[in-house]
């Protein structure tokens, strides 16, 4: 699963500009913009003869930025790049293996602004199938 993470920050890392992606939160004082990438839940299917390779997992990506309009930059990278993955290998790094990502379904889609920090918050929720080794 921290693969189909590491994966997944790679690819929003390049598809929108931001390097400033952290796994469920970011560390304290960290300057927006930032991403978070959290992973809800994730279900393996299983056949007589052990898992079959294919998994799914519950995705929620987390922009916070300054303005609602950073915000819904951000959201709209994430939400055109993570569309058009069906069926492609994402986060390959110097030669090194990447995630294959079968499909992308996108679930939801929020806004919100945090008092205690001043920050516009977007959130995604999105289904990832994809190929566990």
């Amino acid at each position: 699963m921290s693969d189909l993470k590491r994966a997944l920050k790679r690819f929003l890392a390049v598809e929108t500009g931001q390097d400033s992606i952290h796994y469920t939160r970011a560390p304290t004082k960290t300057s927006p913009p930032y991403g978070a990438i959290s992973i809800i839940s994730n279900r393996r299917e299983r056949t007589h003869d052990g898992r079959d390779g294919l998994a799914e997992a519950r995705v929620q990506i987390d922009w916070f930025t300054k303005t609602d309009s950073e915000s819904e930059q951000l959201s709209s990278a994430t939400i055109e790049a993570v569309e058009k993955v069906q069926n492609e290998t994402i986060g390959v790094r110097r030669g090194k293996g990447g995630i294959f990502i079968a499909q992308v379904t996108i679930e939801t889609e929020f806004d919100d602004y945090e008092d205690d920090t001043g920050l516009f918050h977007k959130a995604i929720d999105l289904t990832i199938q994809y190929e566990e080794d």
